[in-house]
């Protein structure tokens, strides 16, 4: 039984820059002082250039992060659902998603939709909260809608559940 449901597209919450900056801004100063200390032909201690390298790959992590982030994209039709984010590309029609498994957690759920030749990944809405309060929010502000329209329209049922995990399947 497949839902008929208009295309719709869901996108992400997106995070503040405002750590990429950091860390980018750390490794630019670190590396900085690596040269100046080589050109004034000054001793270099061990841990300086293992630094610069951790918080310059750290940089490139997150900003390569934030760049999928801002590429992705849930589109849901009738008979499928795609899924891109810059890197992967995945479209499954409804009747090869094979299983869906949903892990519990405190920053939104993760859900891995998986297909015979292909799968995905995504993450639910949810709040990181420090002392009660909200610094930041990332995942679909829709997940549950998503991964329910997903449960229905590929006829999954639920096979396992526990506090932290649940798995679906045919």
């Amino acid at each position: 039984m497949q839902i008929e449901t208009p295309a719709r597209e869901y996108h992400p919450e997106l995070i503040s820059r405002r750590g990429e900056m950091t860390s980018w801004l750390l490794g630019i100063i670190s590396l900085a002082a690596w040269i100046i200390l080589l050109v004034g032909d000054y001793p270099v201690f061990f841990g300086l250039p293992v630094v610069t390298v951790v918080l310059l790959l750290a940089a490139f992590s997150i900003s390569l992060g934030n760049w999928m982030d801002r590429q992705s994209v849930i589109r849901i039709t009738s008979d499928r659902i795609m899924f891109r984010n810059g890197v992967r590309h995945t479209e499954l029609e409804w009747d090869q998603v094979e299983q869906v498994k949903r892990y519990k957690h405190k920053w939104g759920d993760k859900v891995h939709v998986i297909g015979e030749h292909s799968h995905f990944s995504f993450r639910t809405f949810g709040e990181v909260k420090v002392g009660g309060e909200v610094k930041g929010r990332m995942g679909f502000k829709d997940g549950d809608e998503i991964l329910g329209i997903l449960l229905e329209s590929a006829e999954l049922r639920e096979i396992e559940h526990d506090e932290q995990y649940s798995y679906y399947a045919r």
